[in-house]
């Protein structure tokens, strides 16, 4: 079920009108993605998407009458969160401007359907193949997916601040410090999920980390900020990060492309420690990208 909210998002990449602050999840939340499309559309990779769209337009219609919005101009935001990595212990949260009857009209269309009351609030389940899901308009402005019924209910709870939401960890505030703006914002807690089955040594030496993406002038820029669990395995990462980069570098070859690209896509990747973390920033000009997007799409189109 959560697929395939997530390939229509994606199908309408076009996402929060709001600002998005941790608060607004379940404080037992370990980890979380936030998509703002609002932001997204004003850069240049947004721009190219919304003209790709148009190619789409016919089939994403009746998809559109079915929901009763314009996921181009509806669509705001998209935050996908859990408390551990189970499909009944994830969320998916759309914010936007919905049709509370057409919605409600559709939910209760739906294959063994069955109403919820939860306070204040109609919780719609249904069953597939797959097991159950729930569903829920909340506030007007989001709906809320989860195969957890518990789930939910702590969503729900959290958006009508009728339960304590997520603090803002340290790597949250320095990965959103400043006045960079960012469409793309995810964070996983890994001490928190402590029943990780990593099966990289490397991930069991961090703490948490927080990835940002965005467009600042004319540059795509991310970051990722990564906590090490002490000073002794911050300095580690740090070395091994900085050994794979090197590595690259030497194994450069004119006759491989894609290993071509990688390393010239290195010389834009600054590595260093910002105590206590490793912060890696990478810019690419904004314009390359939409240039690369663009080949590749007429590529895909002849």
């Amino acid at each position: 079920m959560i697929r395939c909210i997530l390939l229509c998002i994606l199908l309408a990449v076009p996402v929060i009108a709001r600002p998005f602050t941790p608060g607004s999840l379940p404080a037992k939340t370990k980890w979380f993605i936030h998509a703002d499309l609002e932001e997204f559309k004003k850069t240049e990779m947004g721009r190219f998407a919304l003209k790709q769209m148009e190619h789409f337009s016919k089939d994403l219609r009746p998809l559109e009458l079915m929901l009763g919005l314009d996921l181009r101009q509806d669509l705001h935001a998209v935050t996908l969160f859990g408390s551990g990595l189970k499909e009944a212990e994830v969320v998916v949260m759309l914010h936007g401007k919905f049709d509370r009857k057409q919605i409600t009209k559709l939910a209760e269309t739906a294959k063994e359907h069955r109403a919820i009351q939860f306070r204040s609030q109609v919780i719609h389940g249904w069953e597939d193949k797959k097991g159950v899901h729930y569903g829920c308009l909340v506030k007007e402005h989001a709906i809320l997916f989860s195969d957890g019924l518990q789930s939910l209910r702590g969503a729900i709870n959290t958006l009508n601040n009728e339960s304590a939401g997520l603090k803002e960890k340290a790597i949250y505030k320095k990965s959103t410090a400043g006045k960079r703006p960012f469409f793309l914002i995810g964070l996983i807690d890994f001490e928190a999920l402590d029943d990780l089955n990593a099966n990289a040594s490397i991930i069991k030496k961090m703490k948490a980390v927080c990835i940002t993406v965005g467009q600042f002038e004319k540059n795509l820029q991310g970051r990722l900020l990564i906590q090490p669990r002490d000073e002794k395995t911050g300095t580690q990462i740090h070395q091994i990060i900085k050994g794979m980069i090197a590595l690259v570098e030497f194994a450069s070859d004119e006759d491989d492309p894609e290993l071509s690209d990688l390393n010239e896509m290195l010389k834009n990747l600054k590595v260093e420690r910002m105590h206590p973390f490793i912060a890696m920033d990478l810019k690419i000009p904004a314009k390359a990208i939409v240039n690369s997007l663009q080949m590749k799409f007429e590529l895909t189109n002849k």
